[in-house]
């Protein structure tokens, strides 16, 4: 740190030693050494006038702290601590929320207002009762954002009491006068050490204002025009008034939701069809809001995009209009569309019905998801696209994805084709270990946070996972370094578990599998298959990492589904946040009520912690 004592000290010997070095000038230099000394002396004098100051008003909105810098870029000094303390005095008796006002300096890491901050709450003052601004890097910059930050909408206009150091306050008045900016003025006592070396600084800081702290030169070169002070003084200081405590840290939270099966049956195909165009939109409205609502939203598509014809000729008496329901499905290029208007982020494309317009089927709708702008896994156009690890940053959390099936309905790939879906030959033992060796190799990427399988497995219709396809594999997949496994084809809902997942090198980590997420989408109505094969879920994780540790998965949400048949489409509604225009018929209120009382608890049956209620969503905290 620069001690501004002895550079004063310095300058003046220097001053000094000229006069007796340089002898014809000795006169010049004398005036020269009586001028710096008068001024300084001065200059000191008004700076320490600041112990003048006192409370004016006997009750005060807001007592405005202001920062002083940190001692080796993380701890307090005793001056900003007695300004701290002076202000919780002047609370006491005149109340008030706290204004914290200090940016980062150099070779501080965290802003000198949340160390601030948190030496406040150590001393029991709430945290909504403390707002931060950590912007400024000058006193200047202290009232400048401190206004603009009283001037927001969302803040209550009231009177300003600021606390700083004896010394400092005849700068800040003459500053406050120039902006101008009201606000009454309260000494804190300064540290005799300290006060040896930031009053004479003090004096340099005075000459600095007086030079270039105005209004329209500082607001020009501090934030170049008004506009700016909103977006990089104001945003990202202000705290939501105690709904988020004061942090030095980088904390990355990230949500990622996951829905089932979505299939296109001949009765979507229909209602679909308006006489000239297809579009699934209506399918989708009153559960988009809530795939949007998450930073990625997967989906798995359960049918092709291989165009108009495109599919194998079985089962004729199902096509409509050039596409196809089951057996072999075949849907319009506006589904896809369609599910990213309605805030998709990835499509999951190796299912059973993945070859069901052959190999030319596989590569038109890898194209047609690209057109639309999405991420798609589980199948692919080269080896080499296949033989690459899908890895995502979001927002600062890295998941490695892997999408596999268990089979495709007795088709099969030519030998020299077969990269072409991630598939598991019925279950063969040697394609379930090379399953397993992709996700160990993604588990061994340093960058990878969560490993993450989507695997389209298990029996059609049972409700509980059975003990000798999905369960082994799910061990296995965890036991390889999997954290999380998503589960699709058995088109009903399945519970899911968290487990404690033991790694080779000692540490304990969380593991979540959804065994099945039943149906997003299709026609398999309850009264045509007698199972529950109209519900559904928007299954959310939520994730947290703060700085360079391990990443963690803080909660588990599910938001249960219902497809609702009407003349015009088929709609997948909230169970818990049913839409008040849609006539609901005693069918649908019969099958929902069935959900809750029935379906519901089966989910949660292999979880024995509570859940609270998030809108739509059933919420488990799991960290």
């Amino acid at each position: 740190m620069l001690h501004y004592g002895i550079l004063v000290l310095v300058s003046l010997l220097l001053l000094v030693g000229l006069f007796v070095v340089l002898k014809r000038y000795r006169k010049i230099v004398l005036i020269a050494i009586l001028l710096y000394i008068g001024t300084f002396i001065g200059v000191i004098t008004l700076v320490m006038s600041g112990h003048e100051y006192s409370v004016a008003e006997k009750s005060y909105d807001y007592v405005l702290v202001f920062g002083g810098g940190l001692k080796d870029g993380y701890d307090l000094p005793d001056l900003v601590v007695n300004r701290l303390e002076q202000g919780l005095a002047a609370t006491r008796n005149i109340g008030g929320k706290f204004i914290v006002s200090g940016g980062y300096g150099q070779g501080e890491r965290p802003s000198e207002a949340s160390v601030m901050a948190e030496y406040l709450m150590a001393r029991g003052v709430d945290e909504k009762d403390i707002i931060l601004e950590e912007a400024s890097m000058s006193t200047w910059d202290n009232l400048v954002y401190t206004k603009e930050l009283l001037s927001l909408p969302s803040m209550h206009k009231g009177r300003v009491l600021g606390v700083s150091s004896e010394f400092h306050l005849f700068r800040i008045g003459l500053l406050k006068n120039r902006l101008p900016f009201e606000m009454d003025l309260l000494p804190a006592k300064t540290p005799f050490l300290e006060g040896l070396d930031v009053i004479p600084r003090e004096y340099f800081a005075l000459v600095k204002s007086l030079i270039f702290d105005w209004p329209d030169h500082n607001l020009t070169r501090l934030v170049l025009d008004e506009a700016d002070v909103q977006v990089h003084a104001l945003t990202p200081i202000v705290m939501d008034l105690g709904r988020q405590r004061p942090d030095t840290h980088h904390v990355a939270e990230v949500s990622v939701a996951t829905v089932g099966d979505i299939m296109v049956h001949r009765s979507q195909l229909i209602r679909a069809f308006d006489g000239d165009a297809f579009d699934f939109a209506p399918s989708f409205e009153w559960v988009a809001p809530l795939i949007k609502d998450v930073d990625y939203a997967i989906g798995n598509l359960e049918t092709t995009l291989a165009g108009q014809g495109g599919q194998r000729r079985l089962n004729v008496e199902q096509f409509y209009q050039g596409y196809s329901g089951y057996p072999v499905f075949n849907a319009p290029d506006i589904l896809a569309k369609n599910l990213k208007d309605a805030g998709f982020d990835l499509m999951l494309t190796a299912n059973n019905h993945t070859l069901d317009s052959k190999e030319s089927g596989v590569l038109r709708t890898i194209d047609v998801l690209e057109a639309q702008e999405f991420d798609q896994i589980g199948s692919y156009k080269s080896s080499e696209e296949a033989e690459a690890l899908f890895i995502k940053e979001i927002d600062g959390i890295t998941f490695g994805i892997i999408n596999y099936t268990y089979a495709m309905n007795g088709f099969w790939l030519k030998g020299e084709e077969d990269y072409m879906i991630n598939h598991l030959g019925n279950y063969d033992s040697v394609r379930i270990e090379t399953m397993y060796d992709e996700v160990a190799a993604m588990a061994e990427e340093e960058e990878v946070d969560f490993v993450v399988v989507a695997l389209h497995y298990g029996i059609e219709y049972v409700q509980e996972p059975d003990s000798h396809i999905q369960q082994p594999l799910v061990d296995g997949l965890f036991d390889h370094g999997a954290d999380i496994i998503l589960g699709g084809h058995p088109h009903v809902l399945q519970p899911f578990e968290v487990r404690v997942n033991h790694r080779s090198n000692g540490e304990d980590e969380t593991g979540v599998v959804i065994y099945s997420l039943g149906n997003f989408i299709s026609s398999q109505r309850y009264r045509y298959t007698n199972k529950d094969t109209d519900f559904g879920m928007i299954f959310q994780l939520d994730f947290k990492k703060i700085d360079e540790e391990k990443a963690t998965i803080e909660s588990l949400s599910y938001a249960p589904t219902y497809v609702h048949w009407s003349d015009e489409d088929l709609i997948i509604l909230p169970i818990y946040q049913l839409p008040a225009d849609i006539e609901l018929r005693s069918e649908d209120r019969s099958r929902i009520a069935y959900a809750k009382e029935k379906v519901i608890p089966l989910i949660n049956s292999y979880y024995e912690g509570d859940y609270t209620m998030d809108g739509p969503y059933l919420k488990f905290d799991l960290n």
